[in-house]
């Protein structure tokens, strides 16, 4: 009931469109026997809105005992005997901690810094809007089956992507033309937009 949007992927599909914004072929996946617990075994992705997931986390972690704190710039990581012993935020505050957890996103400070990821560098990355799109679950049932994430190589556009949620969708830039058949009979206003990045 905290995330109304969640939604299980047990499929998800890379789509392949031509220069005619036609798509000319698709590779569907599904779940592997390399997991073997459940419920993880029986889906690909678990699809949430942040809006809902953040705070419904942050409540375990406020309830075990955390100090949540917003607004909160991490520019930096401390370090002891090699190890990473806590961070920095922008006006130079520390805060030690035994373990940190890297959750900040796509381009994340912490997976740089820890050296955890190697590319891309901030500077080589960049932000794209994304639209949402509200729709009712049995709509998107309807029209995609148990797909939950879709990607989208183009002749004429760098990869693009899908994500779809209980009440509603991702559609992310470049996939205006050879999407306007699928979206069609949705027919639901936009929910909101925001950015990603992604590799030009």
């Amino acid at each position: 009931e905290k995330c109304p949007s969640m939604r299980a992927g047990v499929a998800a599909r890379n789509y392949f469109v031509n220069k005619d914004d036609i798509v000319a072929g698709y590779i569907m996946a599904r779940p592997t026997e390399s997991v073997s617990y459940e419920p993880a075994k029986s889906w690909i992705t678990m699809n949430v809105y942040r809006s809902e997931f953040d705070p419904w986390i942050a409540e375990f972690a406020t309830d075990a005992g955390a100090e949540l704190k917003t607004s909160t710039l991490i520019v930096d990581l401390l370090k002891e005997d090699g190890k990473i012993s806590g961070v920095i935020d922008d006006k130079g505050q520390k805060y030690k901690a035994p373990i940190v957890i890297g959750a900040d996103g796509a381009v994340s400070t912490v997976a740089q810094k820890s050296g955890l990821r190697s590319k891309w560098s901030q500077n080589q990355v960049t932000l794209t809007l994304q639209y949402d799109f509200q729709a009712p679950a049995e709509k998107i049932d309807d029209i995609m089956g148990d797909e939950t994430l879709a990607v989208w190589w183009g002749s004429n556009f760098p990869a693009s992507y899908q994500v779809f949620f209980n009440d509603g969708f991702h559609m992310a830039y470049y996939l205006s033309n050879s999407l306007t058949m699928r979206l069609g009979p949705i027919e639901y206003p936009p929910k909101n937009f925001h950015n990603h990045w992604y590799k030009p």
